[in-house]
């Protein structure tokens, strides 16, 4: 859902952040100011966003992914947030949060980020899921609902205990990741 480089922050480009922005953030914008209007004036619609695990924490290699993931979740809450005070019936929003998919993004990810062990999602049952969620007006869709209490868990828990746990629920203490070995910065 989007577009990811897999690259250490230390290795982003501009170009890279830019494509990375433009894609999964900037976009949602432009979608917004081109469709909101009619859904305002007809009160009617259904504004979905698509955002990921990776918009409740960071992961090394995903930099510049996990912050157009958290901004997506600030931008939709804010969205909803100016429907609300301005008394605008009938539209409504879906945040919908998931776990990494089958035929997702790319293999680099597999590659870099994410362990063989980690069971990925059909994306047919998550579209399923956000049709559903849709329907029954979901404010937020937690696919799989793990995402839900590991954002609850991380609200109270110390940093270092939640990521100890993160790490065991995603199995990425694994050093055989490439993500797990921090390329060393050339000093001049």
């Amino acid at each position: 859902t989007g577009v990811v480089t897999c690259k250490n922050v230390l290795d982003l480009n501009p170009e890279d952040i830019k494509r990375t922005f433009d894609v999964n953030i900037i976009s949602h914008y432009h979608i917004n100011q081109a469709f909101l209007p009619a859904m305002i004036e007809r009160h009617y619609g259904h504004i979905v966003a698509i955002s990921s695990n990776c918009g409740l924490f960071g992961l090394s290699h995903l930099g510049d992914y996990c912050a157009t993931k958290f901004a997506i979740i600030g931008y939709m809450e804010s969205v909803e947030d100016e429907l609300v005070r301005s008394k605008c019936s009938g539209v409504n929003t879906t945040i919908a949060i998931l776990g990494p998919l089958k035929g997702g993004l790319n293999k680099k990810v597999t590659e870099i980020v994410i362990p063989d062990s980690v069971n990925f999602l059909p994306a047919n049952i998550c579209a399923a899921r956000i049709v559903q969620g849709v329907i029954t007006n979901q404010k937020f869709l937690y696919i799989p609902k793990t995402y839900r209490l590991l954002e609850f868990v991380k609200s109270f828990l110390p940093y270092d205990a939640f990521k100890a746990i993160l790490s065991y629920v995603l199995n990425i203490h694994d050093p055989n990741l490439k993500r797990n070995r921090l390329r060393k910065p050339v000093r001049s």
